[in-house]
């Protein structure tokens, strides 16, 4: 009883929809030229047809049916990015949308322009030595640029590590080398711990030496005790998976190791919060020149809907696609993300609105674009029913029945 106008229907590419709307004009039109007494092929449009029919009058059927045959161009029928952007243009004002928005699939002059910005303001700025090291681990311009995609894209970021500093805009420069500085002097302070115990354990470690044939006395040569380097050069010979090295140096092995991973752990830990704070600057600038020229990605699209669905306005326009739509059927649900979902959820999981998501977790391949398989799992304890289809027609009873053959373990599969 729901008018065709009134459903809403969402797959996942251009080519689905395409796909999508060939397969409901030819189900509408197949059904009601049954419902006329016409004889069809189809026996599952049979059975629809023949199962309505108990509970309502066959004319009433037919006349639906050629409603729906007519009015078929107003079925929304739409890819997820192509509803988010028939809302938030048919609503603007509930969203809160600049009318007109033009959809840009990739901004290269603004994402050059805007690496170019923080590179020039924030990166050219900071001591040599560290634009060195960070440029020996990957963060260079190319990176940065490839990062902002990935996270317009969806990409999740991973967490940073506990916070070396708090980077902030204004004084970003000074907060990173007065960091940069203090792993310097923590590993010289370090460094000079270490001599000094070797110094003061001189006369101990040559005893110990002398009661370990074994060991290299020559690295106790007092030509390797002559400056900090010398000294650090013969410790780092040291083999510590011996058992007479051990037994001479042992105890210094601790503290070796945190010095010769100071540099790593520190500065890799520096870097990714000023990692991350670049491509929140990054994608900040990027959105103020979008805002500017009035221009909006694709993936922005279902952000923008999700934060209007359920911020401050949204009363209002729920209240608006409540009255527009009465059904929705979303395609390829394994791919959804969290943003989408909720956006179905509180438009069609309520009372007196029917919804079915359609999917198949086992074809779940774009979590790189945040489809996320447990926001499938969690949608599967929130709806009424779960049906699984007991017809597969996308294959053969030849075709499974010979990778089920040739897939069949042996007697031995599990040994």
């Amino acid at each position: 009883g729901v008018p065709v106008e009134k459903l809403l229907m969402v797959t996942f590419t251009r080519a689905a929809v395409a796909e999508l709307e060939s397969r409901v004009r030819d189900f509408i039109r197949q059904a009601w030229l049954y419902s006329t007494g016409a004889q069809i092929k189809d026996e599952t449009i049979r059975q629809v047809v023949d199962q309505a029919s108990k509970t309502a009058d066959l004319e009433e059927i037919r006349e639906r049916l050629y409603q729906a045959l007519l009015l078929l161009d107003d079925a929304s029928i739409l890819t997820i990015h192509g509803f988010c952007q028939r809302v938030l243009t048919e609503y603007a004002f509930e969203t809160g949308q600049i009318f007109s928005a033009e959809i840009s699939s990739g901004d290269t002059a603004g994402l050059d322009e805007a690496v170019n910005l923080f590179w020039r303001t924030k990166v050219t700025g900071l001591p040599a030595g560290l634009i060195g090291k960070m440029i020996e681990r990957g963060f260079t311009r190319t990176a940065l640029k490839n990062q902002v995609k990935l996270a317009q894209g969806g990409k999740k970021i991973p967490p940073p590590p506990p916070q070396v500093i708090t980077i902030t805009e204004e004084n970003c420069i000074a907060e990173m080398s007065q960091a940069y500085q203090q792993v310097f002097a923590d590993y010289e302070n370090l460094e000079n711990s270490i001599i000094q115990r070797l110094d003061n354990e001189r006369i101990e470690l040559f005893k110990k030496a002398d009661k370990t044939s074994r060991f290299n006395k020559n690295l106790l040569d007092p030509i390797w005790w002559s400056s900090k380097e010398k000294a650090f050069e013969l410790l780092n010979k040291i083999d510590q998976s011996t058992k007479y090295g051990a037994a001479v140096f042992g105890h210094y092995f601790d503290d070796l190791e945190t010095l010769n991973n100071l540099f790593a752990d520190r500065l890799d830990g520096l870097f990714q919060s000023f990692f991350r704070f670049a491509l929140s600057e990054i994608v900040q600038v990027i959105d103020a020149r979008r805002l500017r020229e009035n221009t909006v990605t694709f993936d922005a699209l279902i952000g923008r809907l999700h934060d209007a669905i359920t911020g401050p306005r949204a009363a209002a326009l729920v209240a608006a696609l409540h009255k527009k739509y009465h059904a929705a059927f979303i395609d390829e649900f394994q791919d959804t993300d969290r943003e989408q979902y909720v956006i179905f959820k509180t438009l069609f999981n309520v009372p007196e609105k029917i919804i079915f998501y359609i999917g198949d977790p086992k074809q779940s391949i774009y979590a790189f674009r945040k489809a996320d398989i447990f926001t499938y799992f969690k949608a599967q304890h929130d709806v009424d029913q779960c049906y699984s289809m007991n017809v597969n027609y996308r294959s053969s009873d030849k075709m499974v029945h010979a990778f089920n053959k040739f897939f069949l373990p042996q007697s031995d599969f599990t040994t």
